[in-house]
């Protein structure tokens, strides 16, 4: 599902890079969306022939050079599509889906300090690049970087108010910087966008436990596991939030996350459940 999503994505580009082409077409531009054509039918070899040809009419060709550099990337020839990407930002130093483009395949192949370089260089000439925002929220957060994964996810947030992921992420962060009620405020959030969503009801309940709402607590982290029984992490933190409050019911959870072989089970049993 993400593979296709990410095609998709480099067609919706693709096409919107397409429509701002405007005046008189001359043959680069005419090879340039022939190979749109094909990228529509997932025909990347002849997609990436009638790019080059279109490089070959006009080497500053922006892009027919983003495009190029998209195939390869698709492809899985990285290497190349380096060189295309390099190729596109010295044309147009100013290409914020460049610097995107190319932050991404440096973050695959752990170019570290050449991704963060990139991905700002993205935001700093688009401020709105909802995409980019995100990807640097995701590499913030991986790093603990929480005061600034909250800055990119405030600002992604204003752009996209009813992407839900965006509140999960934001209330992982706020929970890091000690913004209990902050982090309970986005959880809400997400679950008020996305009913089913599990991930909103287990932080949720994690973030209400911190707080020392226990009943909610236990309210969120049940919800949680009617949606997915098989969730045993989930019998473990309901039987730690029911044992805080000593209620007996807590080894029956414990009971049961032991039947999925949570080594973790057993030991709590032996502690609480004597």
């Amino acid at each position: 599902m993400k593979r296709f999503a990410y095609y998709a994505l480099v067609a919706g580009v693709i096409s919107v890079l397409s429509s701002c082409s405007g005046g008189k077409k001359d043959s680069s531009d005419e090879h340039f969306q022939k190979g749109n054509d094909f990228i529509y039918k997932s025909d990347f070899a002849n997609a990436q022939k009638e790019y080059e040809k279109a490089i070959e009419s006009n080497k500053n060709n922006t892009r027919a050079l983003y495009a190029l550099a998209t195939v390869f990337e698709l492809q899985g020839e990285l290497g190349k599509s380096l060189e295309y990407y390099k190729a596109l930002l010295e044309a147009d130093s100013t290409f914020a889906l460049g610097y995107f483009g190319r932050a991404n395949v440096e973050q695959a192949i752990g170019l570290k300090p050449e991704f963060q370089k990139d991905i700002d260089k993205a935001i700093h000439f688009k401020p709105d690049f909802f995409m980019a925002l995100l990807s640097r929220s995701r590499a913030k957060l991986g790093t603990n970087n929480y005061v600034d994964a909250k800055a990119d996810l405030d600002a992604a947030i204003n752009i996209k108010p009813t992407y839900v992921m965006l509140y999960e992420m934001r209330g992982t962060a706020k929970m890091k910087l000690n913004d209990v009620d902050g982090a309970i405020a986005d959880f809400t959030q997400q679950i008020k966008l996305d009913s089913n969503a599990i991930a909103g009801y287990a932080n949720r309940s994690v973030a209400y436990d911190v707080a020392n709402k226990d009943s909610l607590a236990i309210k969120d982290i049940s919800r949680a596991l009617k949606s997915d029984p098989m969730w045993g992490q989930g019998y473990i933190y309901r039987a730690m939030f029911k044992h805080k409050i000593k209620d007996n019911d807590a080894c029956h959870d414990l009971a049961i996350a032991k039947t999925m072989r949570l080594p973790m089970a057993e030991q709590y049993i032996k502690e609480y459940c004597k």
